[in-house]
C-alpha cells in the first residue's frame, strides 16, 4: 500500500461531543492510485490534507495544508479523500449532526517493484535547465530510453509537475542551473 494515513486532527464550528469517524471496510488506497507522473519522477512525500466533513458524513471540500512538493501527489490525495472517504458525522451534545474540519497526514512511498527497479522497461536521463525561481525553463534528453516519444513525454512531465530548489551563489543569491534527472517507466 503506497499511502499510509499516519495522523489526524479536527475542528468544528460548534462544540462537538462526538467526533466524525471514518467508515472504512477496506483500505481507501492501493498501489494503483500512485500518479503515473510521480512514479516516473520517483516522487515521494508527505501530504497534509485539510477537509470538511458535512453533517451527512460526506467530504465536501479538500485543501492541501502541507504540500509533499509534488503537485501530482497533492492533487491525488484530495481526489481520494473526496471520492472515497465517508464518515459518521460529528455530533453535538444534543445529538445534532454538524460539519467538522479534519486534517489527515498521508505518506506517499513508491510501491515495491515500481519505477526504477531492475527490469524496468524504459529509463533515461533528462538535462533540466532551472530558472532562478525553481521552475523548469527547458528540458532536453541527455540519455535516451530508446523511445523518442516517451523521452519527450517525460520532459513534458518534468516541466509541468516539478519545481526545483534553485542553485545559490556564495552570497546565497538564487542562480540559474542545470540538473540531470533520471526517469523510469
Amino acid at each position: 500500500m503506497p499511502i499510509i494515513a499516519i495522523a489526524s486532527a479536527v475542528s468544528a464550528s460548534e462544540p462537538v461531543a462526538q467526533r466524525a469517524s471514518l467508515k472504512l471496510t477496506e483500505s481507501p488506497v492501493s498501489a494503483a492510485d500512485y500518479p503515473p507522473s510521480a512514479l516516473a519522477l520517483r516522487q515521494e512525500g508527505i501530504v497534509v490534507a485539510a477537509f470538511l466533513v458535512d453533517p451527512n458524513g460526506k467530504v465536501t471540500s479538500c485543501n492541501i495544508a502541507q504540500s509533499s512538493g509534488s503537485d501530482a501527489l497533492d492533487q491525488r490525495t484530495c481526489e481520494i479523500v473526496i471520492q472515497r472517504f465517508q464518515f459518521s458525522p460529528a455530533r453535538t451534545a444534543q445529538g445534532r449532526a454538524v460539519e467538522e474540519w479534519r486534517t489527515q497526514k498521508f505518506s506517499w512511498r513508491l510501491p515495491a517493484g515500481s519505477v526504477g527497479d531492475v527490469g524496468s522497461s524504459k529509463h533515461g536521463e533528462l538535462l533540466v535547465h532551472i530558472a532562478r525561481d525553481g521552475r523548469v525553463e527547458s528540458c532536453e534528453v541527455s540519455k535516451s530510453s530508446g523511445d523518442r516519444l516517451w523521452d519527450l513525454r517525460m520532459c513534458k512531465v518534468v516541466s509541468v509537475n516539478r519545481k526545483f530548489e534553485p542553485a545559490r551563489d556564495r552570497f546565497g543569491r538564487r542562480q540559474k542551473s542545470r540538473q540531470v534527472v533520471p526517469v523510469w517507466e
